[in-house]
């Protein structure tokens, strides 16, 4: 099931999918350890989103991989993002978030980087301590 209300067959969508991916791949990257851990998170996340099943993620991780090398910025990333819901805009931080803590832990650089997409895709800071929280609790951080 998928989490969000834009269509599929809209040419939004795969841009979307496309953003989602690298961006959670930049922040699986940010502390220069992209591990097997993450990349798993990651795939799972992508299922959760409804952007496919696992072949389907696989290729696009792959691809998102590569796009990642390739760019310095994040603010083309949250070009799609910001147009969801606010609900939609949330979930997103969520799995940026069970990204962030795949490997246990959350550094200052990832942490700022969840500030700054949050920032980017307006989502109230309030949202993400109750997020954070509950991603602590569920992985027993």
């Amino acid at each position: 099931m998928s989490w969000f209300s834009k269509n599929k067959q809209d040419a939004n969508f795969e841009s979307l999918e496309t953003s989602v991916a690298t961006l959670l791949i930049h922040a699986a990257r940010l502390d220069e350890n992209y591990s097997q851990d993450e990349k798993l998170t990651i795939n799972k996340c992508l299922v959760e989103l409804g952007f496919g099943e696992n072949d389907k993620v696989e290729k696009l991780i792959d691809r998102c991989e590569a796009l990642e090398k390739e760019s310095n910025q994040i603010l083309h990333l949250t070009q799609e993002i910001k147009k969801l819901k606010y609900t939609d805009r949330l979930k997103i931080i969520e799995v940026l978030v069970q990204v962030v803590y795949a490997d246990g832990k959350m550094d200052e650089f990832e942490d700022n980087l969840i500030r700054r997409v949050c920032g980017l895709v307006y989502v109230e800071n309030a949202h993400v301590g109750p997020i954070k929280e509950n991603i602590k609790k569920k992985l027993t951080l």
